[in-house]
């Protein structure tokens, strides 16, 4: 049995512009969200130490030690996230970027007098119903090129030596869609 192929894109940055533009905005929200969160954890933690009131010196060494390890795992917890926000937004951002390419290659071909040879999309891409509707007009276009190939074939007896024009317009129709 035939099963349809997978495409696989090895390259996560189909079009860098857009994907690190979008994946730089969710990785700067992520950031400012967690230095502000650990702002204010870091001041509570302060507040709760200051009233404790442990006798000075104990407490001064408690606090500067806390406050160390408070330090380092909030900035190992920001950087974490910064990386993992990075990553993932360049994978959603490649969902979206990979069916733009291949509807600009395909309007492309379009424009070149061609009509494409369409694939599916790959399974976790985006934009699959928009994607849908544009290979639904293009079969439409193609039905209509080959109707009036039909008419025009049925109309060139009738015409004879006067049909030259059409029977290039004819031609360049077939051609398109890969029948003659």
């Amino acid at each position: 049995m035939n099963q349809p192929r997978q495409y696989r894109r090895s390259i996560l940055l189909i079009d860098p512009q857009f994907q690190l533009k979008y994946t730089g905005l969710v990785v700067a929200m992520g950031a400012i969200i967690s230095i502000i969160c650990a702002y204010f954890i870091y001041r509570a933690y302060n507040e709760n130490t200051q009233l404790l009131e442990l006798s000075e010196a104990v407490g001064q060494e408690i606090s500067r030690r806390e406050s160390t390890t408070i330090v380092t795992v909030v900035v190992a917890f920001v950087v974490l996230e910064i990386v993992a926000l990075g990553f993932w937004g360049v994978l959603v951002t490649h969902r979206i970027a990979g069916p733009i390419y291949i509807i600009s290659r395909y309007l492309r071909e379009l424009k070149d007098g061609g009509y494409p040879s369409m694939r599916p999309l790959r399974d976790g891409d985006e934009m699959k119903g928009f994607f849908d509707l544009f290979a639904a007009t293009l079969e439409g276009m193609k039905q209509q090129d080959r109707e009036a190939i039909a008419a025009i074939d049925e109309a060139m007896p009738k015409l004879g030596e006067s049909g030259a024009a059409l029977k290039a317009i004819r031609d360049r129709k077939a051609k398109a869609l890969g029948t003659g």
